[in-house]
């Protein structure tokens, strides 16, 4: 069973993304539109691949790691969009505070098997999955919603075949 191991964006950034989601799912044929509520806005850490016995033991070790660590500000810079499979979404800037969280927390949790999420860490939070792939290349976005946004809990999730969150399973606050 694949989980993720994701940041939640708080409810400021998901307000603002939820619109903008809405409006650019309309665009075009997609598969889906990130709401907020079936779908969550998050940033992919990397996905373990538990037993389900294993999960209250990851669960376990992920609570007092993440206890330790402070809420991220992280920021939105741009447009992000995966042409070879139509995604469309917004860029994370690469931070020190979330590339070492990241490693730090994919060591701890060594045991329970962290996979990396494609070859090379990108973070964003997708918006839409669009059906034609090029389409996203023809999009000129106005407001991008750049700018600086709070990031207070990390989640055990449940995802599906668009390596969505649709379920959370644990939930924890930083510091």
């Amino acid at each position: 069973m694949q989980i993720r191991v994701a940041l939640l964006a708080d409810s400021a950034l998901s307000k603002r993304a939820k619109k903008l989601a809405l409006e650019l799912s309309r665009l075009s044929k997609s598969y889906f539109a990130v709401d907020g509520k079936k779908l969550k806005y998050h940033i992919t850490l990397f996905d373990i691949l538990p037993l389900s016995k294993e999960i209250p033991a990851v669960a376990k070790a992920m609570k007092g790691f993440v206890a330790h660590d402070t809420a991220m500000g992280l920021r939105v810079s741009g447009v992000w969009n995966k042409s070879i499979h139509g995604y469309l979404g917004l860029k994370i800037k690469h931070s020190k505070q979330l590339l070492g969280f990241r490693e730090r927390l994919f060591k701890a949790l060594k045991n329970f098997g962290p996979q990396e999420v494609g070859t090379k860490y990108n973070p964003h939070i997708t918006l839409t999955r669009y059906r034609d792939v090029d389409f996203p290349h023809t999009i000129k976005i106005k407001d991008p919603l750049k700018g600086n946004f709070g990031f207070r809990y990390v989640v055990l999730a449940r995802v599906d075949k668009h390596g969505q969150v649709y379920k959370v399973i644990k939930k924890f606050k930083f510091k």
